[in-house]
């Protein structure tokens, strides 16, 4: 079973380790269907969804302005780039690459739909 590192953008910074289930609900025992995808800029999106203890979690991703590798924004590591993200928005396999031609929200929903996919057909969730 994975690991997935995801970090919130409140001002008060955490990092902790979760579950690829972190989709599933551990109140009702379903999983949670909405993920709400924001976009900032063409290079900017903010992903908020709802984490297995049933608070809403927010990963803001960034890229190069015209293409390059997706990062998490760290606010807790102010000065660096930021860690690269791979494919499913996990933080380990292919590195995620994003051609630049379309809005990086886009390639986050997709990679969020596999994450899920990938979850459920692994009985994760």
């Amino acid at each position: 079973m994975s690991i997935v590192y995801f970090f919130t953008c409140n001002l008060i910074s955490v990092i902790y380790p979760i579950n690829i289930s972190a989709t599933h609900n551990a109140r009702s025992g379903t999983m949670a269907q909405r993920a709400r995808f924001e976009e900032v800029d063409h290079n900017v999106c903010a992903l908020t969804w709802t984490d297995y203890l049933d608070e809403r979690v927010t990963t803001t991703y960034w890229a190069p302005q015209h293409g390059g590798y997706v990062r998490v924004i760290t606010p807790n590591r102010p000065g660096t780039l930021g860690q690269q993200v791979c494919d499913a928005l996990a933080y380990s396999g292919p590195t995620l690459y994003w051609d630049g031609r379309t809005p990086l929200v886009d390639a986050i929903r997709r990679e969020w739909r596999k994450c899920r996919a990938r979850a459920q057909r692994e009985d994760w969730i």
